[in-house]
Formats: structure tokens, sequence, C-alpha cells
């Protein structure tokens, strides 16, 4: 199934039931029965782009999954709090800086803090900055490298790296993967931006995640290949 927002947006103009397509003559704004057909229908909105929807029992899983992603990823309150925990000194800053100009202003400045942290071997806080990366170009919908930001810091999680440690040999560290639970719904929400289907194809998934840019100066225990089969089971509970 493909997600069709502008589907179930034209029900609601045309008040039409999703599932026999007749005309209803009142629109309730939550679930209620077609007294046509008598199937459930779903009523929802998009608050981003104030949209009103209408869907069927088998369309609002994956639309409900599809407004998790729009939040995580256009909320910009969410944006700028992670921008305060990374620039705390500079908290007016970010506070004062428009919608439009977020990513514009915080990519260069979040990429010259992930190469310090890295010339620094603090990889704990170039996780951070990966992060924070990713979530930055996903609010700028580039989904590509929001993905590859996102799925690179659970690559370095699962290797092992953790806050204060001052190395970038992680082949003699051992595999640490508990800190990395927001990571793989963000991977998720991100790659089904990219690829708006249900179910998730996780084929597709393994091919862009073994398919990752990795900074070479780092060496690393597990190969991606490696590190998407520890992971992949943990994915799948996120859809």
């Amino acid at each position: 199934m493909y997600l069709n927002i502008e589907l179930y947006h034209s029900r609601f103009i045309s008040k039409s039931c999703p599932n026999c397509h007749r005309p209803l003559a009142k629109i309730s704004k939550r679930k209620f029965l077609c007294p046509n057909c008598k199937n459930d229908v779903y009523y929802r909105s998009v608050k981003q782009s104030q949209t009103e929807l209408l869907l069927s029992s088998d369309e609002i899983e994956i639309f409900e999954f599809y407004r998790d992603s729009i939040y995580e990823f256009n909320n910009e309150s969410i944006i700028r709090s992670m921008l305060h925990s990374d620039l705390y000194p500079d908290e007016s800053f970010v506070d004062n800086t428009p919608n439009h100009l977020i990513t514009s202003t915080f990519i260069p400045i979040i990429l010259k803090q992930r190469s310090k942290n890295l010339k620094n071997k603090e990889l704990g806080l170039y996780a951070n900055s990966l992060y924070t990366l990713g979530h930055l170009h996903a609010f700028n919908h580039d989904y590509n490298s929001a993905f590859n930001y996102i799925a690179f810091r659970t690559h370095l999680l699962v290797n092992g790296i953790q806050n204060g440690m001052k190395s970038l040999d992680l082949n003699s560290l051992p595999s640490k993967d508990e800190y990395s639970y927001l990571s793989y719904k963000d991977l998720t929400h991100i790659f089904f931006l990219k690829h708006p289907e249900w179910p998730l194809d996780f084929s597709l998934l393994e091919e862009c995640y073994c398919a990752m840019p990795l900074e070479s100066k780092i060496t690393y225990r597990y190969s991606t290949q490696e590190t998407y089969s520890m992971i992949k089971e943990l994915l799948k509970k996120f859809v």
C-alpha cells in the first residue's frame, strides 16, 4: 500500500466514503460508521499542512506512522531543543533564528563542531552532532542525507562508542547499543519519508543502510552489514 495524502484529502473535500465511495451526509471529526456500507471511516488531520483526511481501516496504520514521521522531523521546537543542547552558550542565537533560516544557519555550525569532535577524538560528542545533523537535514526535506547521518550514528553506537572516550579505534570495544533506541525509530521514520510504502521494504532499508558513507579515520569493530544484522529485529518493532 502506498501513502496517498491527496486521495485521502479529496475524499474529505467530496465527502465520500473511503470504502464504498458513496456520498456522506455528515462527517464526524473522529472515527464513525459509513451509513451506507457500515464500515469504519477515520477522520484525521495533518496540522503542518492544515489538511483534513478520510481514511479506511486498511489505511489508518500507514497514516499514523506517516504523521509520527512528519511530527518528528518537521517540528521546529524539537530542532531548537536539540540545538540548545549542542550550542548551549548561544541560546538566544538559536531562539532568534527564523524557521526558514534554521538549516542554512546551523548545518555549517554543526558540521564544524563535528570536525572538531573528530579531531579531539570525542566520539560521544561526534555522535551527538550526527544526530542533530540528521534532524536538520530532515527538517529541510533532504531525507537521503538525514538517513545517512542517523544510520551512521546507530553504526557507531553498536560499535561501542560512549561519552567520555578518547579514541578512534573501536575495534577492541565491546558492543554497546542500549543507547540507540531513538536512532532505530528515527531510521524507520526517515526511510519511510523516502519510500512511503507499507509495510516498509526491509531489503531496501538494508541496502540503504549498508551503502551509507563512513568516516575513514575511525576503525570499526563491525561492518555495516554486521551492524544491520544486529538491529534489524529491533527496527521491526517500530512498524
